[in-house]
C-alpha cells in the first residue's frame, strides 16, 4: 500500500484514508492575496518615481 497527496481545489472537506494526505487550496483567499500583494507592489513603485 503507498502513500498518496490530493490537492483539493473544491470547497468541501474530504474523506480519505490515513495513507492520504490532502492539501487543500483556498482560491479566494489566494486571490485576495495576491490582489493585496499586488495593489503594494504598485504603490511602492509609484512613490520611488516621485
Amino acid at each position: 500500500m503507498g502513500v498518496w497527496g490530493i490537492w483539493n481545489f473544491a470547497p468541501v472537506a474530504l474523506k480519505v484514508p490515513e495513507t492520504v494526505c490532502v492539501e487543500h487550496v483556498h482560491l479566494r483567499e489566494s486571490l485576495m492575496l495576491l490582489s493585496f500583494m499586488l495593489k503594494q507592489k504598485r504603490e511602492e513603485v509609484i512613490n520611488q518615481k516621485k
